[in-house]
């Protein structure tokens, strides 16, 4: 997204344009929650790996373990605080928690099962939105039907997701409609 938001989603007229920068600058500046540390926030926040959490950290100018704002000349070098490729990309991010766990998985299952493409994309969203395929209830992978083309039904826990206690229900519309699976609860 740029200063003008994207061509889906434009930015309201009379709401002043906030930067990526900005709003991860914000996120970061706001602390954590009462008993979590900064770097634990930004990757509830983000939904990003430990070390990309503590990069964002310090490079806007926060200690990572007590959310302490650091002067700005303690702070180390922008080529050292850059958030690695990894951070922005997406497939990436979901490389070894998705479709390359699953497939591991399957394998083991006697006959072996393989998922067909659509089944590693539905595989990499969910690695993604729950942290890991193996965060999600295992009858919910074994009962799916990854070989299937068209729709896979994945079975949780009543309960499981909510618009309330964390952020997967989110996850799962946003990252659902940026790697155009349609998601149904």
């Amino acid at each position: 997204m740029n200063d003008k938001g994207s061509k889906r989603f434009p930015w309201p007229p009379g709401i002043e344009p906030i930067s990526d920068a900005d709003l991860v600058r914000r996120v970061v500046w706001s602390g954590p929650p009462r008993g979590t540390s900064l770097d634990s926030h930004v990757m509830d926040v983000f939904c990003v790996g430990s070390g990309v959490a503590r990069a964002l950290c310090r490079r806007f100018d926060c200690d990572p373990d007590t959310g302490a704002r650091l002067p700005p000349d303690t702070a180390e070098a922008p080529e050292a605080t850059e958030a690695p490729e990894a951070a922005t990309d997406l497939r990436l991010q979901m490389q070894y928690c998705g479709a390359k766990w699953l497939r591991q998985h399957l394998s083991y299952e006697r006959p072996p099962r393989e998922p067909s493409p659509f089944g590693d994309s539905v595989a990499d969203l969910l690695g993604y939105c729950f942290a890991g395929l193996y965060h999600m209830p295992p009858v919910a992978l074994r009962d799916a039907e990854w070989e299937s083309e068209h729709g896979i039904v994945v079975k949780l826990y009543p309960g499981e997701i909510a618009s309330w206690d964390y952020n997967t229900l989110t996850s799962l519309v946003v990252v659902g409609h940026d790697m155009g699976i349609r998601v149904s609860v």
